[in-house]
């Protein structure tokens, strides 16, 4: 099989553990063996596309700091766009159901990243000193049930020690919600409409690019990932991945710090 699009989760997969936690976003890095892997994809003729739990703004800086450009599979499926930025397909939540995450988000005093059709939107307390590094457009707010977000595609956030509202989440039919992990093993639940997760949205990539399924190769090491195994031709979990996504992986590599991206490329496409 000659695969041509090669789709590759960020945090977990791309990225690891950040030095110093305090440093936000900046303190995040693409291995420079897992760059130079992706040029040499590049260089063959492979798509590369990035497929993350991230809002689209937040998509772009890594790869990009290597110069790299790709396609964009971001919001957990629910935003996809191409190289140049314009969008195959958006899948934003229903009014209401937007107003119900927005005040279930406030009632659980839960902190999260909030996707938007035109950006990105922070709920936290205080506004962090990192901010003036985040995207461009980034907007940070302390409650979201006030002004619900207009357009919103996602949520991502930080759930642990918080059953009850999980469960309201899990239990609305207009809700798709699956377990994510931060670079630096943190669990999260990312939040998308109904029947919108990475594997649609990789399909969805696929048929703009006139690619299919079944010539792409999925990178990733957390459940979220697994909708976008399973629309693959080919799964790759990292030797980091939690247990269950390494079960429902094709073959496994090594871990992020491992160069476990360099060495699958070099297995699967002989880069």
């Amino acid at each position: 099989m000659k695969y041509r699009l090669a789709v590759f989760d960020i945090d977990g997969t791309l990225i690891g553990p950040r030095a110093n936690p305090s440093e936000g976003a900046a303190g995040r890095a693409v291995p420079e063996s897992a760059a130079k892997a992706i040029k040499q994809l590049i260089g063959l003729g492979v798509t590369v596309a990035v497929g993350t739990a991230r809002p689209y703004s937040a998509s772009l800086r890594p790869l990009g700091e290597w110069d790299i450009r790709s396609e964009t599979i971001a919001s957990s499926g629910a935003d996809v766009r191409r190289e140049d930025g314009s969008v195959v397909v958006q899948h934003p939540f229903p009014d209401e159901t937007a107003r119900f995450l927005a005040e279930l988000c406030d009632r659980a005093a839960w902190t999260p990243s909030v996707a938007t059709v035109d950006g990105m939107i922070l709920k936290l307390d205080e506004t962090p000193d990192w901010l003036g590094r985040a995207p461009e457009g980034t907007l940070v707010v302390r409650r979201l049930a006030t002004d619900v977000p207009k357009g919103m595609l996602s949520i991502v956030t930080g759930v642990e020690g918080e059953s009850g509202f999980v469960e309201e989440l899990n239990g609305h039919a207009d809700l798709s919600t699956e377990l994510a992990l931060t670079s630096d093993g943190s669990q999260l639940v990312s939040v998308t409409a109904a029947g919108v997760d990475k594997g649609t949205g990789l399909v969805a990539l696929c048929g703009a690019l006139g690619i299919q399924p079944g010539e792409a190769v999925a990178f990733g090491d957390s459940e979220v990932d697994i909708p976008m195994f399973k629309a693959a031709g080919l799964s790759v979990a990292m030797g980091n991945s939690t247990a269950e996504t390494k079960a429902q992986a094709d073959t496994i590599t090594s871990g992020v710090d491992e160069d476990g991206i360099a060495h699958a490329v070099e297995e699967i496409w002989g880069a």
